[in-house]
């Protein structure tokens, strides 16, 4: 499928993002999810599920891109509850402030210079 063909079918098919959004508005509300953001992440989504259709398997492609974009919204709710960050991952991760990157690094580099003044020394 080339660039324009995807971007033409995007533009046909844009809509059911917000119909996506629309059926599901008490969940993106419930999760503290921002409209803006949620439609960004479906609409990158659409991007992708419409260059994965295979008309093969599912002759409707509205429907598949609706279940696509259900799919998606539903893992973002299961990110957002656990991170308050959409698309965070699920398991196995920390947040850093920046603070504590910088004192981290401050740390690293008081140590540094001691072992050189150690070693020059």
């Amino acid at each position: 499928m080339t660039n324009e063909d995807r971007n033409y079918l995007y533009e046909e098919k844009a809509h059911l993002i917000n119909s996506t959004m629309n059926t599901h508005d008490a969940l993106v509300l419930a999760c503290d999810m921002e409209d803006a953001d949620v439609y960004q992440e479906l609409s990158l989504y659409l991007l992708g599920a419409i260059e994965e259709y295979n008309p093969a398997k599912s002759p409707n492609m509205d429907a598949y891109l609706m279940l696509e974009l259900e799919n998606k919204l539903l893992d973002m709710k299961a990110c957002s509850k656990l991170a308050g960050i959409t698309d965070a991952p699920k398991k196995g991760f920390a947040l850093l402030s920046l603070d504590a990157m910088a004192a981290a690094r401050s740390r690293i580099r008081k140590q540094l210079e001691l072992a050189v003044q150690l070693q020059c020394a």
